[in-house]
């Protein structure tokens, strides 16, 4: 699905905003952390904490990406690379649509600055 392609390009692109703005110290320890975010685990997770704040709508498009997948990788579960695949066809759909306003707030929600301390450059 292409929305997903798209989705993985805008989750990207908020991990490392979100990773810059923490003060990481180096291209290695932003790395590191950019796992925190971007592995089908940490996605299947992280749709869990937002699944409750989506609109109808939204949980359609999630639906849509994630029914649609079909190649799972060797880690990880078939249901977490399906959550993966839907919440990021979801902030494709977003991001598309120039709701990017509403992209950073799942995103934050999805992501809050607790988890594992990744929003304060700890590793």
């Amino acid at each position: 699905m292409l929305l997903a392609y798209y989705g993985d390009a805008v989750m990207e692109l908020l991990t490392r905003e979100k990773i810059l703005r923490s003060g990481v110290g180096g291209l290695a320890a932003a790395n590191r952390m950019s796992r925190r975010y971007i592995t089908l685990e940490a996605q299947s997770d992280a749709y869990a904490r937002i699944e409750d704040a989506l609109s109808e709508e939204e949980k359609a498009v999630f639906r849509r990406g994630r029914n649609h997948s079909s190649r799972v990788p060797g880690h990880g579960s078939a249901a977490q690379y399906h959550r993966a695949t839907g919440l990021e066809a979801l902030f494709g759909l977003l991001w598309l649509k120039g709701g990017e306003e509403r992209a950073r707030e799942l995103f934050e929600a999805a992501y809050p600055a607790e988890e594992g301390g990744a929003a304060d450059g700890k590793t």
